[in-house]
C-alpha cells in the first residue's frame, strides 16, 4: 500500500512552487543553452542524411562526409544513413532550409511535442488536482533524459506523443487509426513495432489488422521512394554506426532478419538489457564465451517478454483504459532496443501514471513507487555527477542501464496493481483513462 503522505507531498503549493519555477526556468534556458548545437549531433546527421536524399545520393549507400564538411555539419562516425527510410522522407522538408533554420524548426517541434505529452499524459486527467497535475508535470520536465532527448535534438519525445495518441484511440475504439498511427511510428523509428505484442494479447484484431495494411503501405511507398530498394537498418557488432543493408527481394529480407539474434547480442556499451546481462556474465564468469554470453542474453530478453505478457494478462483492463498494461510494453522498448540516454524518456509514462495514483490516493504495490523513485533518483544523478562531482560519462552509462531496468520493473508491479482500483477508477472524470466496459476493452 502507498504511504498517503507522498500523495499530500504532491498536492503541496509550496512543493508546486519550487518545481514550476524550477521547470519552467529550464525550458525557458535550454534554448539559448542549445542554440550552438545546430551542427552536432544527432541533428546533424539527420539534416546530412535528407540533404542527401534531396540531391539524388543514396544516404545508405554513398559516403557522407565529404557532403557534411560542406555544409559545416558533424555527423561524426554516422557518414551513413541508419535511420529507416520513412524517417528520412519526413525530415526531407527541413532540408530546404539553412541548418540554423532547420535546426530552430526541429527544436520548435520538440517544445510542442512536450506540450502535447504532458497534456495526454498529466493535463487531461480530471481526476488529480490542478496542484498534483503541475507538480507531476514539472517532475517530468525535471527528468534528465528529457534534456538529452532536447540535447541531440532526437525523436523519442515525438515518438512518446504518438503513442499517448495511440493509446488514446484505442481507448476510443478508433481502431483503424490506431492501428494505421502505430504503423507509421513503427516505420518511423522501428521499436515501436513492440507493441503489436500489447494488441494482439488484448484481442485488438482490427487494430493489429490496420497496423499490418499500414507497415505494407508504408514499406511499399518507401520501397518506390528509394528506387525500389527495401532498405533494412540493423547495425552491426561494432555499433548504430554498422553499414545499412540494402534488400531487393522478400528472400534477402528474410536472410537478413535472420542476423537479428546476432545484432541483439552482440551490441556492447548501450543501454539495453542485453548489455546489462553481458556485463553481469562476465563479472561472475570472466572466461565465459560467446555463446554462454548470447545464451544468457536472449533468455534475459524472453524473460522480459514473458513479464510484459504476465503484467499484461493479470492487469485489469477496465482501469484507467488499460493504460498500466499499456505502459508496460512502452517501457518494454528501451530494454530489448540498443538505447542511449535520450531513450529514458518512454519511461516517462510509467513513472508519471505511478506518481498520478501517488496523488489519488490508490492502492497498488509499493514496490511500483519505490522502483519508481529510484529510477527518477538515478536519471538526476546523472547531471550531479557529471556537472558537480566531474565523473567521466562512461561510469554514468550503468547508471541509466538500471534506470531502465528500474523503470520496466516499476511498470511491471504498477500493472499487477490490486483489482480494488477500477471501483475507483469508476468514479473518475472524464478524461485521458476513461473508463470503458470489460466488454469494450478486450474485444
Amino acid at each position: 500500500m502507498v504511504n498517503p503522505g507522498v500523495g499530500r507531498l504532491l498536492k503541496s503549493r509550496a512543493l508546486v512552487l519550487t518545481l514550476a519555477l524550477g521547470a519552467t526556468g529550464g525550458l525557458l534556458l535550454l534554448p539559448f543553452k542549445l542554440r550552438t548545437r545546430w551542427n552536432q549531433l544527432d541533428f546533424s546527421a539527420f539534416y546530412v542524411w535528407a540533404v542527401a536524399l534531396r540531391q539524388g545520393l543514396n544516404p545508405y549507400v554513398d559516403r557522407l562526409d565529404t557532403l557534411a564538411k560542406n555544409l559545416g555539419m558533424n555527423v561524426g562516425p554516422f557518414d551513413l544513413a541508419n535511420y529507416p527510410p520513412l524517417f528520412l522522407i519526413c525530415f526531407l522538408p527541413l532540408s530546404h532550409l539553412s541548418a540554423p533554420a532547420a535546426y530552430a524548426v526541429w527544436m520548435s517541434l520538440q517544445y510542442v511535442s512536450l506540450a502535447g505529452m504532458l497534456y495526454l499524459l498529466i493535463g487531461s486527467d480530471r481526476s488529480l488536482t490542478v496542484a498534483s497535475r503541475a507538480s507531476i508535470a514539472s517532475f517530468a520536465v525535471l527528468f534528465f533524459p528529457l534534456y538529452d532527448n532536447f540535447c541531440y535534438g532526437q525523436v523519442q519525445l515525438m515518438v512518446l506523443l504518438g503513442l499517448l495518441v495511440v493509446h488514446r484511440l484505442l481507448a476510443r475504439r478508433a481502431d483503424a487509426m490506431a492501428g494505421l498511427l502505430l504503423s507509421f511510428l513503427a516505420l518511423l523509428k522501428l521499436y515501436p513495432i513492440v507493441l503489436v505484442g500489447y494488441l494482439l494479447l488484448r484481442r485488438r484484431w482490427r487494430a493489429t489488422a490496420w497496423v499490418a495494411v499500414g507497415t505494407m503501405i508504408g514499406t511499399w511507398g518507401t520501397w518506390l521512394a528509394l528506387g525500389r530498394g527495401l532498405v533494412m537498418v540493423l547495425p552491426g557488432a561494432s555499433g548504430l554506426a554498422g553499414s545499412p543493408v540494402m534488400v531487393h527481394s522478400s528472400a534477402e529480407a528474410l536472410r537478413v532478419l535472420s542476423y537479428l539474434p546476432s545484432v541483439l547480442t552482440q551490441q556492447r556499451g548501450f543501454l539495453s538489457l542485453g548489455d546489462q546481462i553481458a556485463r553481469l556474465v562476465h563479472f561472475l564468469y570472466p572466461t565465459a564465451s560467446d555463446t554462454v554470453v548470447t545464451i544468457a542474453i536472449m533468455s534475459g530478453l524472453g524473460v522480459a517478454l514473458l513479464s510484459a505478457v504476465y503484467a499484461t494478462l493479470k492487469s485489469d483492463p477496465r482501469w484507467h483504459d488499460d493504460i498500466a498494461s499499456f505502459a508496460v510494453w512502452v517501457a518494454l522498448t528501451p530494454l530489448i532496443t540498443h538505447a542511449y540516454q535520450d531513450y529514458g524518456v518512454l519511461l516517462l509514462l510509467p513513472l508519471a501514471l505511478i506518481a498520478a495514483s501517488m496523488a489519488r490516493d490508490e492502492k497498488f504495490s509499493a514496490s511500483a513507487k519505490w522502483l519508481a523513485l529510484a529510477a527518477y533518483a538515478l536519471a538526476n544523478a546523472t547531471p550531479v555527477a557529471t556537472g558537480v562531482l566531474h565523473l567521466a560519462e562512461a561510469p554514468i552509462l550503468p547508471v541509466f542501464k538500471e534506470l531502465l531496468t528500474l523503470g520496466f520493473a516499476a511498470a511491471w508491479f504498477y500493472a499487477l496493481t490490486e483489482r480494488g482500483n477500477t471501483r475507483s477508477s469508476e468514479r473518475m472524470a472524464p478524461g485521458l483513462y476513461r473508463t470503458v466496459s470489460v466488454r469494450n476493452s478486450i474485444g
